[in-house]
């Protein structure tokens, strides 16, 4: 698929985290995108930083303290992917949140929970476009396993290395922690 203009993206976080600064410079870093990045700092205070660089990569940075969160449906279709970090109940009303719900499900917009899950506690909303069910707590110090699919493969073929896949994937360190 060609497209003549530029991927618009909106990066929305209520809880700031180190990781996000990486997602940002990942998502920058491709010519072919616009990335508006908000955060809600408090009810009556958001930072906003909308990225529009020219080919020669020398275009401008721009802060807008001024922007707020879509609150409309309009306002939403006006990106073409929208990236949700943690809390994100905590910036939308459920209305607003039933609007996100219908740029997804009506208008073909895509969502990223690019932080596991978006919220604490309930949203019926959010958890309608979720693409996984969260479980409770965490598992530690759990091991790699290939599934069936995984073991056929090619991207886990390392038949050049003298092992099987699966010695090689149970052989990688445990994972400290994983959400269930």
């Amino acid at each position: 698929r060609v497209i003549d203009d530029k991927t618009r993206v909106l990066v929305v976080e209520a809880r700031p985290h180190w990781d996000s600064k990486f997602l940002l410079r990942t998502l920058r870093a491709d010519t072919n995108m616009e990335v508006t990045s908000i955060f809600y700092i408090n009810p009556d205070k958001t930072f906003a930083v909308v990225e529009q660089l020219s080919e020669d990569r020398s275009g401008p940075k721009t802060m807008l303290p001024g922007l707020q969160m879509p609150r409309t449906r309009d306002e939403l279709r006006k990106y073409d992917c929208i990236f949700l970090g943690k809390d994100i109940d905590e910036v939308f009303a459920s209305d607003e949140l039933k609007l996100l719900q219908e740029y997804v499900s009506d208008d073909g917009g895509s969502v990223v929970f690019f932080r596991g899950k978006p919220y604490e506690g309930n949203s019926p909303e959010l958890a309608r476009i979720e693409p996984v069910r969260w479980g409770a707590g965490t598992l530690a110090d759990t091991y790699f396993e290939l599934t069936e699919e995984g073991k056929a493969s090619p991207i886990f073929d390392y038949g050049s290395r003298g092992k099987a896949s699966e010695t090689i994937i149970r052989e990688l360190p445990a994972m400290t922690s994983i959400t269930r």
